[in-house]
């Protein structure tokens, strides 16, 4: 007999990231599209990967937005009470569907939070240059 595999096991000693990381690995290779320690991916099937996990991310992001009365649709027939622990299982599946993408490009944590860094100080920059300017107009 096969031996049972424990999904829901915690490996000791990783930290937060690595431990969503190897879990969503472990979900991945169970669903069987692809194992992500042996990818063997052309770039056609990392498109697809990609294209089906953000559209999945992007469905998802409409869940999170079901789970609060709406205030762009104020005649919202069935207006949901808040939950915020659905809220917070819906957003997780935005995070895993988007970690899922990550997988397939190989992006790790500490390139991701590089890049928003960078990403944050061009639009810290961007924001100062505009108020300098509309202050400047104003004078």
């Amino acid at each position: 007999m096969a031996e049972k595999i424990d999904y829901h096991t915690k490996e000791p000693g990783l930290n937060w990231s690595q431990r969503i990381r190897e879990r969503q690995k472990d979900f991945q290779r169970l669903v069987g599209l692809w194992d992500p320690d042996n990818p063997q991916l052309t770039d056609a099937d990392r498109f697809r990967l990609s294209e089906a996990y953000l559209v999945k991310a992007a469905e998802e992001i409409f869940e999170v937005m079901r789970t609060m009365p709406s205030y762009l649709n104020q005649a919202q027939k069935n207006r949901p009470v808040f939950s915020r622990k659905r809220t917070l299982e819906e957003f997780s599946d935005v995070i895993l569907f988007l970690v899922n993408f990550a997988l397939v490009w190989d992006i790790r944590l500490s390139e991701l939070v590089d890049i928003i860094e960078a990403v944050q100080d061009n639009n810290f920059d961007k924001r100062a240059a505009r108020l300098a300017a509309e202050q400047e107009e104003q004078r």
